[in-house]
């Protein structure tokens, strides 16, 4: 029944989830023979505290989508596929050959 008694401000940190439920095990059960760090003890058990906000940490990619990009030959950079010249190093790219439609003869020789 002492030992109980003697947990006590332990025991009500731990359901408490308090902060410093460590300091209070060290009070109570190391110098917990005087009456005073017991009482000490208790009281921090007791004490209120600020329990912390939840928070959610976002993981943001700062890379382009693969069809959305292009390696730079010079340094070797992702960049927009639509660039002209890299940012990060001033490579030009050649321009992009855009490639008309082919117009095929349709009638046959019959």
């Amino acid at each position: 029944a002492i030992s109980v008694i003697a947990a006590l401000p332990v025991l009500i940190a731990m359901a408490r989830k308090h902060p410093h439920t460590g300091l209070v095990a060290l009070l109570s059960i190391a110098v917990g023979w005087t009456g005073f760090a017991w009482f000490a003890a208790l009281i921090l058990a007791l004490s209120p505290f600020k329990r912390p906000e939840p928070t959610i940490e976002l993981l943001i990619t700062l890379t382009d989508k693969p069809e959305d990009s292009k390696t730079c030959p010079r340094c070797a950079e992702s960049v927009k596929a639509a660039a002209q010249i890299c940012r990060f190093c001033g490579h030009a790219f050649p321009p992009d050959l855009e490639l008309a439609p082919v117009a095929r003869n349709s009638s046959s020789a019959a």
